[in-house]
């Protein structure tokens, strides 16, 4: 697909056990998902597009979800951004809008530092933009 010439792939679990280190706290009830944070930006558009796959069900792989949650520079959670605000996304998309509570414009953030924590399993990732 379109800038599909690398991606993070999601998939059920985590990894734990002796030594792991997360840096960004964790939500409870998160670990089916695979986690990405992003290093802190600012954008001018409104709305966060994604170009996605679900993984293929043939291979044994269960449904498809993927949320974004925004962040704070210093990881605090954003007020109706947060990931049970996120709407999931459940199927494939060069350009699939994320939204939170029906709600995909985030005029009101931008020129703002943040950063994004993508939650996804059975789905790779190719691309995030915003428009």
């Amino acid at each position: 697909p379109l800038d599909g010439f690398v991606s993070l792939d999601g998939a059920k679990g985590t990894a734990t056990g002796p030594g792991t280190v997360y840096p960004v706290p964790l939500r409870p009830r998160v670990s089916e998902y695979s986690q990405m944070v992003t290093r802190s930006f600012g954008f001018s558009r409104s709305q966060l597009h994604l170009n996605m796959d679900s993984a293929l069900q043939q291979w044994g792989a269960g449904p498809c979800e993927v949320r974004v949650e925004l962040l704070e520079p210093n990881h605090d959670y954003i007020n109706g951004y947060e990931f049970d605000d996120a709407d999931p996304i459940t199927t494939s998309g060069l350009d699939q809008v994320v939204s939170w509570k029906r709600n995909s414009y985030l005029i009101g953030l931008a020129g703002k530092a943040i950063k994004l924590r993508f939650y996804f399993k059975n789905a790779k990732l190719y691309s995030s933009r915003f428009r």
